[in-house]
């Protein structure tokens, strides 16, 4: 939905599992329409979509224009597009959510195709699309310094091949879609400032060396229309990341925020009841999705766990000592019994970020709803629409 006229809200359908088309415009039709109602009755309501691989490859044009026309018939439209996860992502898929990563041509072809039908989708009014997107590669992937160095020119080169296919996409088809990549922990690209760092030492070299017969200026132009950053909110917040300084940094850079995905993180504040904290976090240990925990020791000794469940097998854990969890808890929920969520962090940069509007792509992002460790079962289509409906008003306030 549109809030005040310049920001598109919505949330991610990745939580519908589905992989092949016929079962994604399936929990498409048996999700929307419902929520729409809860949170947009009386207003278009933007859609968050998540197309696999497969589904990619199915979505020919004639697919295109019966889904159009449902999305008229249901005042519905989709303005972005979750190109992170590639293959299956409902089930056990831990580190190879970032397979094939940036370095590979199936991860380059798989965007290219997601640009094309984004610039399909989008209804007249709306010139620009997003599409975020892995950051590059999973580290510990990686052993050597060497081999990171690589990986990360690699994906460039293949970044560069996209930002062509983007521009002439543009001048076909007048929508500017921008690839917004998305540092998150153990990524090749954790912190705004790795993404800084490989805009300016890989992505930038690799486009003047691709295109000689343009000037600089023209090169880093094109680049900073079509490559962008996607503000995950959960992970700036894991990285201990202040999102002042986060957004002084991008503004330094002229770069932009493609997309902000709302979305919180798991706190653990281990003080008098150790034992009892480490029981509840222990709940939140599952086998789908990987769960990095970032440690704070009370003298802000920083150490990074791959998954929650190798943080708990370390003991013995120092009274004052925060984990930030890496799994995305509902966005209206500031508290998870002892345990906390990164939800000031929301309104923090919701607020920092609407002040001039810096930028249009909101999609709140909780994907973990089938895997919370709830007693009694969760109605996804209630839970997503009170988190909308939470993060609408944070925009009204």
């Amino acid at each position: 939905m549109n809030i005040h006229g310049d920001h598109h809200l919505s949330y991610c359908t990745n939580i519908h599992a589905a992989e092949s088309l016929e079962e994604t415009l399936q929990a498409l039709k048996d999700n929307i329409p419902q929520i729409k109602e809860k949170v947009a009755p009386e207003q278009p309501f933007g859609i968050g979509l998540r197309l696999s691989a497969r589904a990619v490859k199915a979505f020919n044009e004639q697919q295109i224009n019966h889904f159009k026309s449902w999305l008229s018939a249901h005042d519905c439209y989709v303005y972005t597009i979750n190109g992170f996860p590639f293959g299956n992502f409902n089930s056990a898929v831990k580190d190879q959510v970032h397979a094939p990563d940036w370095t590979t041509a199936e991860r380059l072809q798989y965007t290219k195709q997601l640009a094309i039908i984004l610039a399909e989708l989008l209804p007249d009014e709306l010139k620009v699309g997003s599409i975020s997107t892995s950051p590059i590669s999973y580290s510990p992937w990686h052993k050597k310094d060497i081999d990171k160095h690589s990986s990360l020119k690699k994906g460039a080169e293949h970044l560069v091949d996209l930002l062509q296919h983007l521009y002439l996409l543009q001048i076909t088809s007048q929508k500017n879609i921008n690839i917004c990549l998305e540092p998150e922990p153990d990524g090749l690209l954790q912190t705004t400032e790795d993404f800084i760092h490989f805009y300016e030492h890989f992505l930038i070299p690799a486009a003047i060396a691709k295109f000689p017969q343009l000037t600089p200026r023209e090169i880093i132009l094109r680049l900073k229309n079509h490559i962008t950053f996607c503000w995950d909110i959960c992970h700036l917040a894991l990285m201990f990341e202040d999102p002042i300084e986060s957004l002084g940094m991008l503004q330094h850079h002229k770069i932009k925020i493609g997309k902000v995905q709302i979305s919180a993180a798991l706190i653990a504040n281990f003080q008098e009841h150790i034992e009892e904290t480490i029981s509840a976090v222990s709940k939140f240990i599952e086998p789908t999705y990987l769960h990095q925990v970032i440690q704070k020791t009370p003298d802000q000794q920083i150490t990074q766990y791959r998954d929650l469940k190798g943080a708990v097998t370390e003991q013995p854990i120092s009274p004052g000592t925060q984990w930030r969890i890496h799994f995305h808890v509902p966005i209206h929920l500031a508290q998870l019994g002892i345990l906390d969520s990164t939800q000031h962090y929301i309104i923090k940069t919701i607020q920092l970020l609407t002040q001039k509007n810096h930028c249009q792509h909101w999609e709140v992002e909780t994907y973990t709803w089938n895997v919370l460790p709830e007693k009694e079962p969760v109605c996804i289509q209630e839970g997503i629409a009170n988190e909308i409906n939470w993060a609408k008003n944070i925009f009204l306030s």
